[in-house]
């Protein structure tokens, strides 16, 4: 057996060896990671939300859903939604989940008022959540009443 001695740079080999290393790790580190609660393609509802049945809804929410939202709205305002569960967006449960639930109507004034918050919900939460339940028509008014109602 051949005894090989340390990495030199005189040696092609070990060059090479060297730089298809550092090749690796430099696009290892440069890579775009993921950012909080960004959902991936394996995390969409697989055939969309309308296709599952209720015991599959619920599973999704709670062990997809809830954490990727959780992570961009405490990345939003650590404080407020520290304590963020499945009742943040859809109220007390005895209304069985079913959306809009608690949240105010939306109104001139309210998005106004709230500009930050509204511009927030547009930029980050809408596009999450049209992602992970496989919904092309996820707006505000999936969460929130429309004015006269």
């Amino acid at each position: 057996m051949r005894e090989r001695g340390p990495l030199t740079p005189s040696n092609p080999t070990h060059v090479w060896l060297l730089g298809a290393v550092l090749v690796s790790l430099a696009l290892t580190a440069c890579s775009p990671s993921q950012a909080p609660g960004e959902a991936q393609s394996s995390d969409r509802a697989q055939g969309g939300w309308a296709t599952m049945a209720k015991p599959q809804r619920l599973d999704y929410m709670r062990n997809v859903v809830l954490p990727k939202a959780a992570a961009v709205f405490q990345e939003h305002d650590p404080e407020a939604f520290a304590d963020f569960s499945c009742g943040t967006c859809h109220g007390d449960k005895r209304n069985g989940f079913r959306m809009p639930a608690h949240l105010p109507p939306l109104t001139d004034q309210l998005l106004t008022e709230k500009a930050s918050e509204a511009a927030f919900m547009d930029e980050k939460v809408v596009p999450l959540m049209t992602a992970l339940l496989g919904s092309t028509v996820f707006d505000c008014v999936n969460c929130h009443l429309p004015v006269g109602r």
